[in-house]
This record gives structure tokens, C-alpha cells and sequence, in this order.
């Protein structure tokens, strides 16, 4: 609290002129992937689903969402597609940002999409894009500004994205500065990969959508460095690590992946806010990342991050079996303890609710609810108290734990104690997955000193449609006409329940849910075919 509070009220009064000489590279720039294009030729700009022309909102956009508007800022489409080099549009782009976003004034300048936009105003200039003197000056004001509103209150993604801009800008301009730059970068860097970098391979925060950004700039990183060779200890010392995390990042992104190839719905994360994933992994692989040895049908006890993944030759179920995130950072977390995702080969068919904004109002919330979740729900309550767009009170927590991931079959239990405290009864909710052959089942036990009311609810994919086959106990769920699996309440009272999916930001569809009541605190359900 006292970290935000003199980050508030203690903002550095200006920057002096600084020198803006820029150095010349000793190595070889990997060509970076592209990101997905959000502006056209007319400088109509799409973000999170939502397009404007900017000569009708300005750079300030103040009808904008906060988020809609740090993305505007970022400079994320001077690197949307190849080949762009000398592009008058993108000069012009750059030079009225200069002059109608008054310094150190309004979100621009907010460290993180100043951090975002000083590595791609870099990237963009040493892909044969050269900046002019007002360009060049403007970013190394703009770090030397960073270098004084680093985010330490925020720590987490935000932290280290601080870090990589100072270090980018640290390498690109020549001088004192720069090297003050370079070096209070590397030591932010040493210091929160090792924190928030676990022991196998998860992103702290729990999100697979901000371990893959974080996984990105881990290897943006790496290029730089190759690129400029700064000195043995930047070069070697740090670099080795960098490798390492990134090896173990790449796997656990996989085993966090359905065989789609498209990244689970845990904790804020959604499609569109990441690089592709091939596109990620081959960057990784032509940076010389040799990831850990992998197999998609491998099952894997993610123990450090709190996942687990149940595979075969057909299903993949991805576990949500521990903690809700870093204790002094859960603004990205969910109520979503003991929710789970489920893929048949290719097919997407249990999911979670997604993410379609940040903004504090009623939808936030209910994304971010345990009824937005395929997992329990008791009396309406959520599991762990969300409060806001971004704040966390009352947690569940993993009070017991049992894996056997190369059983027949193969079983995981976890139990949670987010109602304790908060409920009458004191109740515990302990989740069961046995995986054996062609069959998934699911059992859910609420213990109790008195009855709670709560319901399993299996949240399915959009492509997904459901037969009745026995009212209350039995429906086939099926794609294009096709049957892909049978599903059976074995024990509880199963209806047919909506829901919504939020595939990316700004977008939300309707999708139905299979809803299993809990009798005497029990509950089971079949997945098979």
C-alpha cells in the first residue's frame, strides 16, 4: 500500500534534455514475429474487437475504455506486418504522438505502455527503420521517465516489462544514461525472473495468456542481448538464464495447450492478447531454444504453478489444482479453484467462461466469478471473494492433494477450503478426476457439518451441441451432426444451463452448460464415448 501511495503522490517534476546517440550493433537480429494487425492504411485502429478512426477520438480518446487506450499507445502495430520499412504512414504516426500527447500527462505516459512502447519504437528502428532527431530524443526522454516511475508497487508482468524496456533502451542509445538504464534493467530482470519464474516453468501470475507476453519478452531479451553483446556478465551470465526459463516456459505452455494448438481459460486469459503460439515457439526456436523434451499425451503434475495435465490418445484435461496466484498479486486471478478444461483430440469441448474486459462493472465480474468456471458452486457464492476489475479478498486455498498421473486409471483429487469461514457448516469441496481409457469421470463431494446447496457446472465450448438423450441423466454432446461423447449424472440431478464464452476481449457469445445439482453434498458425472 505504501509502495502505491508514493507512486502516486511522487512523480519526477521533468527531464532534462538528454543525449540521444544511438550504438552500433556487433551481432545479428533474429527477425521477431509479427503481431496480429490492428490498423489499416486510413489509421482506422481495431483493439480488444473495437474499431475507431483516430482523427474521430484523438490520441487521448477519452470515450475509450483505459485498456483500449493503453493499446493505441503501445505502437504494437509499427510491428503488425513485414517489410514495412520508410512507411510515411508510420513516421507520420510517431511525429504527431510526439506533438499531441503532452509530456509525462494522461495514460500515454504510464509506465507500462510507455515500457511497451519504447521496445517497439526500438524493434521497429533496427529493422531498417531509421528514427529522426525528434524521434530519437522523444525515446530517451521517455526512458529516462521510466527509469523514475518504475512499477514496483505493481511488481509482476507490469515489473518486468519496466525492466525490458529500460534494458532495450539501455542498448540502443550510447552514453551515461543509457548505461544507468542498461544496468538498473538487468538488475530488475536478475531478480523477478528468478521470483516469477517457477520451478516448472508457470508464469506466477497462473494466466497462460500473460506467461506467453512474459515468455515474449523473455525472448525479445535474448535477441537484444545477441544483438548488442554489451558485456561478458549481460552477454553470458544473464543471457544462460534467460535460456533456461525460456526452455522451461516453452514446455509448460505446451502442456497448458490443447491439441488445437489454442492456450486454456485460466485467470484473465483469452485468444488475441498474445502472440500465435507457433509463432512464439518457432522465435524461441530460432533463438536457439531447445525445449525440454514433450509429448502431448503426457500427463504432468505442474506442481509449482498448481495445474495438472491428464492426457491419453484422445482427451486432454487441464486441472486447476492449487492456489489462485502470487499472495501480494491476484489482480488477473479467478474464483475458478478445482475448474478444469477438456479437449477430445482437437475438439474444445469443457472450457471456462474467458475474459472480455477489464473494465469494474457486472461483466468483470461474473467473469472473474466461480459461476463463469466448469467447477462447484456453492449457495451462489464465489469461491474466493473478487471485489472490483482487479482485486482479490477472502482466497481459496489447496488444504489436500493427491496425484497419480500414470495410474489406470489415472487419478487426481484436490480439495479447497474457500467456503470455511464463509459458509454455514464450515464446507470443503473436494474434486476427484479418474482418467481411464475412453472414459472421464468427475466426482465432486462437498464435506459438511450441515448441507450446502451447489452445483458442478461443465461449461461447453460454442461448437458444442447437446442431445437429450435421458432427461436429467444422459445427453450426447456432438459438432457438425457428429457424436463425439456421451455424458452421464451418475450421481446428482443434471439440467441443461447457459452460459457465456469469451473467446477474446469484446467478444461474447452465449453457449450452454450441463448443470449437475449436488444431492447430500455429491455429485458425479461421466464423460465417455
Amino acid at each position: 500500500m505504501f509502495g502505491r501511495i508514493w507512486f502516486i503522490l511522487r512523480k519526477p517534476k521533468g527531464i532534462k534534455q538528454i543525449p540521444h546517440e544511438t550504438s552500433l550493433p556487433n551481432g545479428k537480429w533474429c527477425s521477431a514475429p509479427t503481431k496480429e494487425k490492428s490498423m489499416s492504411d486510413l489509421q482506422v485502429f481495431n483493439f480488444l474487437n473495437v474499431e475507431r478512426k483516430l482523427k474521430d477520438i484523438t490520441w487521448q480518446a477519452p470515450e475509450m475504455s483505459k485498456l483500449w487506450r493503453y493499446n493505441l499507445h503501445y505502437f504494437d502495430y509499427l510491428n503488425s506486418e513485414p517489410g514495412n520499412s520508410n512507411n510515411e504512414k508510420y513516421h507520420f504516426l510517431l511525429s504527431d504522438w510526439i506533438v499531441k500527447n503532452v509530456q509525462f500527462q494522461g495514460d500515454a505516459w504510464d509506465p507500462y505502455p510507455t515500457s511497451l512502447r519504447i521496445v517497439n519504437w526500438i524493434k521497429w528502428s533496427i529493422q531498417g527503420n531509421e528514427l529522426n532527431s525528434a524521434c530519437r530524443e522523444s525515446l530517451a526522454i521517455q526512458s529516462s521517465w521510466l527509469s523514475k516511475r518504475l512499477e514496483k508497487h505493481m511488481k509482476g508482468n507490469h515489473l518486468l516489462a519496466n525492466a525490458k524496456a529500460l534494458i532495450f533502451a539501455g542498448l540502443y542509445f550510447k552514453g551515461q544514461g543509457a548505461n544507468k538504464w542498461l544496468h538498473m534493467g538487468c538488475e530488475i530482470l536478475e531478480e523477478e525472473v528468478e521470483e516469477q519464474i517457477l520451478q516448472d516453468g508457470g508464469h506466477f501470475e497462473k494466466s497462460t495468456m500473460y506467461h506467453a507476453v512474459v515468455l515474449e519478452d523473455i525472448l525479445d531479451l535474448l535477441n537484444i542481448l545477441g544483438f548488442y553483446k554489451p558485456c561478458n556478465y549481460i552477454e553470458g551470465g544473464l543471457s544462460e538464464k534467460l535460456r533456461i526459463k525460456a526452455a522451461q516456459m516453452v514446455t509448460w505452455l505446451k502442456s497448458m495447450t490443447h491439441p488445437n494448438g489454442e492456450i486454456s481459460y485460466f485467470n484473465d486469459a483469452n485468444l488475441g492478447s498474445c502472440l500465435n503460439l507457433s509463432a512464439l515457439y518457432n522465435y524461441a526456436k530460432n533463438l536457439g531454444i531447445e525445449e525440454i523434451s514433450h509429448n502431448q499425451k503426457d500427463s504432468i503434475d505442474l506442481h509449482y504453478s498448481g495445474f495438472c495435465r491428464m492426457a491419453n490418445d484422445n482427451f486432454s484435461a487441464l486441472l486447476d489444482v492449487g492456489s489462485i496466484g502470487a499472495s501480494y498479486l491476484a489482480g488477473h486471478a479467478h474464483a475458478d479453484t478445482l475448474s478444469f478444461e477438456m479437449s477430445l483430440q482437437e475438439h474444445r469441448i469443457i472450457v471456462n467462461g474467458g475474459t472480455s474486459t477489464y473494465e469494474n462493472n457486472q461483466q468483470r465480474l461474473f467473469e472473474r466469478g466461480t459461476k463463469s468456471h466448469s467447477t462447484v458452486t456453492l449457495e451462489d457464492m464465489d469461491s474466493s471473494e473478487v471485489w472490483g476489475a482487479f482485486r482479490v479478498a477472502r482466497r481459496a486455498n489447496i488444504v489436500d492433494k493427491a496425484c497419480d498421473m500414470h495410474g489406470n486409471p489415472q487419478t487426481v483429487r484436490s480439495s479447497h477450503n474457500g467456503y470455511v469461514n464463509r459458509l454455514p457448516g464450515n464446507p470443503v469441496h473436494q474434486r476427484t478426476w479418474k482418467l481411464d481409457g475412453n472414459e472421464l469421470l468427475v466426482s465432486d463431494q462437498v464435506k459438511s457439518s450441515s448441507c450446502n446447496e451447489g452445483v458442478a457446472r461443465f461449461i461447453l465450448h460454442p461448437d458444442i451441441e447437446i442431445n437429450i438423450l435421458k432427461e436429467g441423466r444422459l445427453w450426447s454432446l456432438e459438432k457438425g451432426g457428429k457424436v463425439l461423447l456421451k455424458v452421464e449424472v451418475i450421481v446428482g440431478r443434471g439440467e441443461m444451463g447457459k452460459s457465456t464464452f469469451a473467446e477474446a476481449f469484446g467478444k461474447i457469445v452465449t453457449t450452454l452448460s450441463i448443470d449437475v445439482f449436488l444431492q447430500a453434498g455429491r455429485a458425479s458425472t461421466r464423460f465417455f464415448y
